[in-house]
C-alpha cells in the first residue's frame, strides 16, 4: 500500500493522521496490515514538525513495521534529511535495529545512496559501520564455503 502525503498544514496533518488511526498521541495503534504508526508515516513523508510533536508525546522511535523497518529506515529510504537528523538525536534511537532483510539504518543509507544520512549516522554513532564490515566478512565466509 503506497501512501501519498497530504498537502496540509502541519496542524491539519496531525489531525488527519489522528483521524486515520483513531488514536491519541500516546497510542501505539498501527495501520492494519502495514504495522505503520503515525511516526512511520510522517518519517516517510518528511513532516518534521509533526514528528517533533509525536516524539514529544512519547511516540515509539524504534517501533518496527510489518517489514521490520523503523521510522529511521523509512526516512532514509525516502531521503528525508531533516527527519533523519531529528530521529538520530532522539535519546532512545537505536541504529542497531535491522529490518526483515537484515539491513540496519546505516546499510539502508548505503543501499539508498543517501550519503548525507550515512554520514549523519557515522557522526552520531561512529561504530555503526562496523556492523556492515562484519556482515560483509560473514558474507565472504559463506560464499567461500559454498563454492568450495
Amino acid at each position: 500500500m503506497v501512501h501519498e502525503p497530504p498537502s496540509l498544514s502541519p496542524i491539519l496533518t496531525v489531525l488527519t493522521i489522528l483521524l486515520i488511526f483513531s488514536l491519541n498521541l500516546r497510542s501505539s495503534t498501527e495501520e492494519p496490515g502495514t504495522g505503520w504508526t503515525p511516526l512511520h508515516l510522517c518519517s516517510q513523508w518528511g513532516f518534521r514538525e509533526v514528528i517533533e510533536i509525536l516524539l514529544a508525546y512519547g511516540a515509539a522511535v524504534n517501533k518496527k513495521d510489518a517489514q521490520g523497518k523503523t521510522p529511521l529506515h523509512l526516512a532514509i529510504e525516502n531521503h528525508q534529511e531533516e527527519v533523519v537528523n531529528i530521529l538520530l538525536h532522539h535519546s532512545e534511537i537505536s541504529v542497531l535495529e535491522r529490518d526483515n532483510r537484515g539491513s540496519t539504518p546505516f546499510a539502508t543509507a548505503i543501499t539508498a545512496k543517501f550519503n548525507k544520512a550515512a554520514s549523519a549516522i557515522l557522526d552520531t554513532f561512529p561504530t555503526a559501520a562496523e556492523q556492515v564490515i562484519i556482515l560483509l566478512h560473514w558474507y565472504e565466509l559463506v560464499t567461500e564455503s559454498d563454492s568450495a
